[in-house]
């Protein structure tokens, strides 16, 4: 009896030896930067402006030439997405944004497919998770505001330090930059409800941002 236990407690041992060692060779990375793109177009509210779109080329350039980071760039347009996993590709997948006849985003095809993207490939994050949402008013206004559906912007930064983080000091920042040209949103109800799901949440901070 006593050497069937010490072999179990040895395959244990081993088979702790074994996960360890496969995690340890993970790629890891100092910085993930994911960039998501409400690219939808309404006759009422148009689309992004290209204010907004400044915006994201600024923020894009800021960390193309960064080092050892993850990088991914989302664009809904309903079935038809763009996805651009290096920095040096995002120039000609901008060029598509604010060209009027893009379908309105849909949420939980578009988080699978993100999740698909994000997690499909193993890998770690030692440093930040940094999640910039660039959003139209309709899509700010229906989904955020009025419906209080924080999907994309709450729970799938949430699951990417889950998944990806090393550690619990990975620290998350969540930046919402949006349009309001039509001034349908106000500011302070959004801020309302995202401060209640930061209260809750270590290392995790909200960035919220106008752009008209």
């Amino acid at each position: 009896m006593k050497k069937i236990t010490f072999i179990a407690i040895a395959n244990l041992y081993a088979f702790a030896c074994m996960d360890f060692k496969i995690s340890t060779e993970l790629e890891q990375f100092d910085t993930l930067n994911f960039f998501y793109v409400d690219n939808c177009y309404s006759k009422e509210k148009g689309s992004i402006s290209k204010e907004l779109v400044e915006k994201l080329s600024e923020k894009i350039e800021m960390v193309k030439n960064g080092k050892n980071q993850k990088f991914f760039l989302y664009i809904s347009n309903s079935l038809s997405p763009i996805y651009v996993s290096k920095p040096a590709d995002s120039e000609n997948a901008l060029r598509t944004l604010s060209s009027g006849n893009t379908a309105y985003p849909i949420i939980n095809m578009d988080k699978n497919l993100i999740r698909e993207k994000l997690f499909g490939n193993e890998y770690t994050v030692a440093g930040k998770i940094t999640f910039s949402f660039f959003l139209t008013e309709q899509f700010t206004k229906d989904k955020l505001v009025e419906n209080g559906d924080f999907r994309l912007v709450e729970w799938l930064p949430l699951e990417a330090k889950k998944i990806l983080a090393t550690n619990n000091e990975v620290s998350v920042e969540i930046e919402i930059m949006y349009n309001n040209i039509h001034q349908s949103i106000k500011k302070e109800e959004l801020e309302t409800k995202l401060n209640y799901l930061q209260q809750n949440l270590s290392k995790i901070t909200f960035k919220l941002t106008e752009v008209n």
